[in-house]
This record gives structure tokens, sequence and C-alpha cells, in this order.
């Protein structure tokens, strides 16, 4: 963000920069106790071949449950409601220096029989062991 602040002889009172940005992450388990997973085609994970759930960042003014059940919607194509929060992390140090919140939410698909449409990403439900995804 660029600013100018035009009276020299008074101090500046624009806040500094946002300092901290805010992730979601949608853990989505079916009626069968599968969970679903993705694998990235970008980002730094792409190419690792590490299976994790479908992330996103917060927008401005959006509600965690809205941006997790925006971003499923977007990377998979499921549509999922929240039940719960599970897990909260914070890190410094992230993207341009900023601090990270990263918030898990526990989510089931609406309907439950669903199957992924990869648009981002592949992706597909895993009951047990990596070995076991059914993409």
């Amino acid at each position: 963000m660029m600013t100018r602040w035009l009276q020299a002889s008074v101090p500046s009172t624009l806040p500094a920069n946002a300092s901290h940005q805010v992730g979601v992450g949608a853990f989505v388990v079916n009626s069968r106790g599968e969970v679903l997973v993705v694998l990235e085609r970008t980002g730094v994970l792409r190419s690792r071949g590490v299976w994790k759930m479908p992330t996103g960042v917060v927008t401005m003014g959006e509600d965690l449950t809205v941006a997790a059940e925006r971003e499923l919607l977007e990377e998979t194509g499921i549509s999922a409601r929240v039940e719960a929060m599970l897990a909260v992390r914070q890190a410094h140090g992230f993207a341009f220096g900023k601090s990270d919140m990263f918030v898990v939410l526990g989510m089931r698909p609406i309907p439950d029989e669903q199957q992924p449409i990869p648009q981002v990403q592949i992706m597909g439900w895993k009951s047990q062991g990596l070995g076991n995804v059914q993409a």
C-alpha cells in the first residue's frame, strides 16, 4: 500500500498495512468416513505427490465458513456445509513477511454422494492410508 501523508508537521494517522493473512482448510468427510483430498497442480506442493485438504485465502470482509465453502466449490466442484471449527494455527514470516492465521473447518458434503470435478487440482476420497485414494 503506497501512501503519502501531506502534513509533515502532523504525525500520520494512517494504519499500517495488514499484518495477517487468513486462510481456511476444508476437512470434508462423507457418510462413509472418507476424507476429500487434493493433489495440487500449481503452488509450492505441485509435483511433490502430497495429498492434502482443499485450502484457500479468506477475502476481505468474508466469513470463515463462507470462504471454506467457496474455496471447496471452486477447487473441487463439491458443495458442503461447515459443521465445526477443528483447529487454528498462527505462524509468522509468510508471504510478504506477514503473519498467517489458518483455520481448519470440518465439513459434510451436501448432498453426500458427490464426485469431485477436477477444476484446479486432482482429487479423490481417501479412506485408509494414502495408497487408497479413489481419484
